[in-house]
């Protein structure tokens, strides 16, 4: 009898190079030549009229970079929707690697990696043409640099992270609430003396953010006599309790779908429980990478709450994929501290047949039209 030890495979280095090329493959599956969402058509085709561009500029509240980023490609790849879904498709790979080197520090980066390579959410957000992708990458980026911060104050880090906020920000506005969250934390990791330190990369996003002030200012204006920043409370609490983010399905789908509905209940249930057992773990932890990673994950989370019981904000799930690697990670350090080698086992082949079972269903409804994803 062939005895199936996952954890032991996933410390074998080929596997790892098995394990990208397989979440390619996932990609692959997803991947088109034609604009699946009515925003990615926006991206592609911005800024092809002046009174278009003034008037998307006002409406859609969201920085210009993604569009004039989308644009570009779009053009410089002969106009091909496949060829620009790559480049995104490469930040999402870049995020798997950067999930596997933030994991190290916990010793649970072959288990992370595998989460990241399965993920339905990762994979439907590595092929949309949007900012969030890249915004998750930034994310993971600024989360190294803030480690590196906390071994050693170098200034150099200090304006490496300044830029990644300013890109941040420029990509969606959202960006501001994991600035606002890592920059208590940058203060918290000076030294005594040396905290004013902490207003270089907040300088840095201000010389950045400076262009685009005047149309954030028009478009404030435009929200704030819509009804664009209107979001139930209750609604946002429900989308925060994550329950959207192992299998990225809508509450339309899971209801519609028998088999929809008893994947994403397996895969909440076990997502769900070990983000508790790192819960539990942590408060028994006196640990700076584990403070860094969680505050700016709950920091933002809070802020979003914040935000939308204030009606000041308004909350959207996807805009959790900006952290959303940061919770996989913390799911990754909950399944390596089992101590039970048969228990990880079982849940590592659990979330691997229900996450494929997950893709094989969004496969299936592909192209998504409106609210079947996402």
């Amino acid at each position: 009898m062939i005895k199936l030890n996952l954890p032991k495979i996933l410390k074998d280095n080929s596997f790892i190079i098995l394990l990208i090329l397989f979440a390619l493959f996932l990609r692959f599956l997803f991947l088109s030549d034609t604009p699946n969402l009515i925003d990615e058509s926006y991206r592609l085709f911005w800024g092809e009229t002046e009174e278009g561009l003034r008037e998307k500029q006002l409406v859609d509240f969201h920085p210009p970079l993604i569009y004039k980023f989308t644009n570009s490609l779009f053009h410089f790849f002969a106009d091909s929707v496949l060829a620009t879904r790559l480049v995104f498709l490469l930040f999402g790979m870049i995020d798997i690697f950067l999930i596997y080197a933030l994991a190290k520090k916990f010793n649970s980066e072959r288990i992370a990696a595998f989460l990241a390579s399965v993920n339905l959410f990762l994979i439907i957000f590595s092929i949309h043409i949007s900012p969030y992708i890249i915004l998750s990458t930034l994310t993971l980026l600024s989360i190294l640099i803030l480690m590196k911060i906390s071994e050693k104050n170098n200034l150099l880090n200090l304006v490496l992270i300044g830029i990644i906020w300013g890109v941040g920000i420029n990509l969606h506005y959202y960006f501001a609430l994991l600035i606002a969250t890592q920059t208590i934390i940058i203060f918290y990791l000076l030294k005594r003396g040396k905290k004013l330190y902490s207003m270089i990369p907040i300088c840095i996003v201000f010389l950045l953010f400076l262009p685009i002030f005047d149309l954030f200012i028009h478009q404030l204006q435009y929200a704030h006599h819509s009804t664009y920043f209107e979001t139930s409370f209750l609604k946002t609490i429900w989308t925060m309790s994550l329950f959207y983010l192992p299998h990225s399905f809508s509450v339309s789908f899971i209801l519609s779908n028998k088999i929809a509905m008893f994947v994403s209940v397996v895969l909440y249930v076990i997502y769900t429980a070990l983000f508790i057992n790192f819960l539990f773990r942590f408060r028994f932890e006196n640990n700076k990478n584990i403070l860094i990673l969680s505050f700016s994950f709950f920091g933002f989370v809070f802020l979003n709450v914040l935000g939308s019981f204030v009606q000041l904000t308004r909350f959207n799930t996807r805009y959790l994929f900006i952290v959303f690697p940061l919770y996989l990670i913390m799911v990754s350090i909950g399944l390596q501290k089992i101590k039970s080698q048969i228990l990880k086992n079982i849940i590592l082949a659990l979330i691997l047949v229900f996450s494929l079972i997950g893709i094989w269903l969004a496969f299936s409804v592909f192209p998504f039209k409106g609210e079947v994803l996402l």
